[in-house]
């Protein structure tokens, strides 16, 4: 708690000291999830969620509702690049629109959910009170979260989304590797994050050859944000 008060600290007295305050405090075009508001907005989210999720059946429905998100932003965005505007809104008929906010914000989302996803297929099946049918529909669910998280981060192909994956991938292969012998799936556990993994490694070197329109990028390097805030 300590460490989230005092990001949100040092966020408050930089915005405080910006040039552009209003700017700083509600973000600028685009770019709003940067803005102090957003911060405060996500810290005090935390501290909701910190206080009143207790038990392991909250945190499982905590995850869910995360994953079911998840495929949804991902699905929605494929169709969105396909040019099938599900949405008859104006702003909704752009390929890049998305309900989370810049493409590359949609990557890094979504590799955090194709990680929770990874995480969730390794799940000890012995404590799952479901039936069996359901513990299928929701393995079904988790495997195809994954699918379309990777797709979508391929297909956006920016390095600091593919970064993301590697890391996330990277933490759950350590994970599954440490606990092999407790494992009660073997292998099976380590195939959505050894893919992940695979293809974040694929993704650094080469590009990914299908593209769906969504707009390109541009972030500049520390040196010239710095130089920018100097002028």
């Amino acid at each position: 708690n300590v460490f989230v008060l005092l990001f949100v600290l040092i966020y408050g007295l930089s915005t405080f000291f910006s040039m552009d305050r209003l700017v700083s405090i509600l973000g600028d075009n685009g770019q709003e999830s940067a803005s102090f508001a957003s911060i405060l907005a996500f810290a005090v989210l935390y501290f909701v969620i910190a206080s009143n999720v207790r038990t392991a059946k909250q945190i499982s429905a905590l995850m869910t509702a995360w994953i079911l998100s998840g495929l949804a932003a991902g699905v929605l965005v494929l169709c969105q690049g396909l040019g099938l505007h599900l949405l008859p809104l104006g702003i909704a008929q752009s390929a890049g629109f998305n309900t989370i906010g810049t493409v590359s914000a949609l990557g890094i989302y979504l590799a955090a959910t194709m990680t929770i996803a990874g995480a969730m297929l390794m799940r000890n099946r012995e404590q799952d009170q479901n039936s069996a049918a359901m513990r299928v529909i929701y393995d079904g669910v988790l495997w195809a979260t994954a699918a379309v998280s990777l797709l979508v981060i391929c297909v956006i192909d920016y390095w600091p989304v593919t970064a993301s994956l590697l890391l996330g991938s990277a933490l759950l292969l350590t994970f599954a590797f440490l606990h092999a012998k407790s494992a009660a799936r073997g292998m099976v556990m380590v195939i959505a994050p050894a893919a992940a993994f695979f293809i974040a490694i694929l993704l650094l070197f080469f590009h990914f050859p299908l593209t769906l329109g969504f707009p390109t990028e541009v972030m500049p390097s520390p040196r010239a944000s710095t130089d920018i805030a100097m002028q």
